[in-house]
Parts: structure tokens; C-alpha cells; sequence
């Protein structure tokens, strides 16, 4: 019981922080992002988001290239 709880909330995160680097890389977001003077703060930002996307989703990836 207490593995599946572990392994649920692992999941709930990755799921999180898969959706947040999405959101992040849409055209809408980082226009509005972009258009003030923390040009450099919010690019950062977004490049850590980027990474823990690619951190968690390595996987999927790796399941998928193996697939025919």
C-alpha cells in the first residue's frame, strides 16, 4: 500500500511538471512573459522547467524509442 502511494504521487508530480513545461512553451504565455524587464529571470526559469520536463519524461522517451 505505502509502494502505491509513493509511486501515485510520483506520478501526480511528473504529470505537474510535464503540464507546467507545456504551458510554459506555448506562444501565448511567453509573450506575456517576455514583455518585462525580468527578460533574463523568466528564461531561466524557463530553461529549469525545460530540464525537469526532460528529467521526468526520460522514460517515456526511452520506452518509445525501443518500441518498432
Amino acid at each position: 500500500m505505502k509502494r502505491s502511494k509513493v509511486l501515485f504521487t510520483v506520478a501526480c508530480v511528473g504529470g505537474v511538471g510535464y503540464l507546467a513545461a507545456r504551458l510554459l512553451q506555448s506562444d501565448a504565455v511567453q509573450s506575456k512573459l517576455m514583455g518585462g524587464k525580468y527578460d533574463d529571470t523568466v528564461l531561466n526559469l524557463m530553461e529549469k522547467a525545460r530540464t525537469l520536463g526532460d528529467i521526468l519524461g526520460w522514460p517515456i522517451h526511452f520506452v518509445r524509442a525501443l518500441l518498432p
